[in-house]
């Protein structure tokens, strides 16, 4: 039944959106009237109906046939920043080149973005937890849809000559917005029906989170040791950074021996390592929606990427924990990756489905011995997400905890009331984030 739903959904969807762009706003007012006068005209004996529906109809033709010769002999190439905002209008210029001999004029540029609608196995993953179904399908085409671009007018354009056309658009949401191609257009005579040609063109670009300004917040934690200094600080594996060497003292790991400066000295020297203490802090993002609201999980991605550029991180660590596909921690600070690159990561980071929050738990217990503080931005309240935090405090962590609530959805049952919340709490309400954030 599910799978018959996905299909209707898909299928709707599909047709609304040819519709849309091959009819203009007048074209879509003619069909209202084809489809009006054939209902009212069915009885050709009692109403004049009929006659208003076989000249809309003898438009709608008109058009068409207008429009069956169009070609026109065009290359493309966008001039792309490379990155965008969300909710920032990204400019930028369209090189068109006008290969053929006739001169063009009254043609329009649209941008051909990538189908927003869920493929069935993300329709199903969404679970079964908003009602009804065309509200959870409205808010799927809403998480993947990156962007909506409007139809942009060309000036005239001689044979065998280019143009810049300036055009732009406003991000909805972060991510990677693939250009497979642009359409060229055109209006029929009566400015009915639009005709395309098709020029392929395939670009990307980078859509970054939306950042929200943070005061002067105070990340909790002290210095701890780190093995290895900052060059292992990313590293998972046992390499450390080399500080000298110096004779061999009992008691020295046989692997840290110098095999080659034993064989010019004649006595076993040991490489000596660097061991630091400084402060880390981890930035754990929740990204087990569970059937929750698209909104939320994309505020979280915003508050995180506002922390990720407001912390001070020059004598200091931030580790972004999340899971994905799998556990993920990506660091800047101290030399250690720069903010752009935190950035792009958030930016593809998508909600995670298949595995449960214990995932996370386990990855960040594990990297206690290193982490000084925290600031953990969870989708929801609950049992598992409660004794994750309480676990973070009995192992000495002093979290800020942020949680992003729809007003719309109970995603914070167990917290009864708000006026008992713990100081270290802190509810942000989709639509209100700024206000909530300038309040830490």
């Amino acid at each position: 039944m599910r799978r018959l739903v996905y299909i209707w959904f898909r299928a709707f969807s599909g047709f609304r959106h040819r519709v849309t762009r091959r009819f203009t706003p007048a074209g879509r007012f003619v069909l209202a009237g084809i489809v009006a006068s054939a209902l009212f005209g069915l009885d050709t004996t009692k109403t004049t109906a009929y006659q208003a529906f076989t000249c809309l109809v003898a438009l709608v033709a008109a058009g068409f046939a207008w429009n069956i010769f169009f070609r026109v002999d065009l290359t493309a190439l966008r001039v792309l920043p490379r990155f965008g905002s969300a909710g920032q209008t990204l400019s930028y210029r369209i090189r068109v080149t006008n290969s053929g001999d006739k001169q063009l004029q009254g043609l329009f540029l649209l941008e051909n973005l990538p189908d927003p609608r869920p493929s069935f196995a993300e329709y199903s993953a969404a679970g079964s937890g908003i009602k009804p179904e065309s509200r959870r399908w409205r808010q799927l085409i809403e998480m993947n849809q990156l962007a909506v671009a409007d139809r942009q007018p060309m000036p005239a354009l001689m044979p065998k000559s280019e143009v810049d056309v300036s055009t732009g658009f406003v991000p909805l949401r972060r991510g990677r917005i693939e250009f497979e191609s642009l359409s060229v257009g055109r209006a029929d005579l009566f400015g009915l029906i639009n005709a395309y040609v098709t020029v392929p063109v395939k670009q990307h670009v980078l859509i970054l989170p939306k950042r929200y300004a943070l005061p002067d917040v105070k990340l909790p934690g002290n210095r701890a040791y780190q093995q290895g200094g900052v060059a292992l600080s990313t590293s998972v594996a046992d390499s450390e950074e080399f500080l000298s060497l110096r004779e061999y003292r009992p008691g020295d790991p046989p692997r840290r021996i110098h095999w080659k400066s034993w064989a010019k000295t004649g006595k076993p020297i040991i490489k000596e390592y660097q061991d630091e203490f400084f402060v880390r802090h981890a930035l754990i993002l929740d990204t087990f929606m569970e059937g929750g609201s698209g909104e939320v999980f994309e505020e979280a991605i915003s508050i995180a990427a506002s922390f990720a550029c407001t912390v001070q991180t020059q004598e200091s660590l931030l580790d972004l924990l999340f899971v994905g596909t799998e556990a993920f921690c990506e660091t800047i600070g101290r030399g250690q990756g720069q903010i752009e690159h935190f950035l792009e990561v958030l930016a593809c980071v998508r909600p995670c489905y298949d595995k449960a929050f214990s995932v996370l738990h386990r990855h960040v217990v594990s990297r206690r011995s290193v982490i000084s503080g925290c600031v953990c931005v969870l989708l929801a309240w609950d049992k598992h997400r409660s004794d994750f935090i309480h676990n973070l405090h009995v192992l000495g962590l002093r979290p800020i905890v942020i949680v992003v609530t729809d007003p719309e959805r109970s995603n914070v049952p167990a917290l009864g009331n708000v006026q008992e919340k713990p100081g270290w709490l802190n509810l942000l309400e989709t639509g209100k984030i700024e206000e909530g954030l300038a309040k830490l």
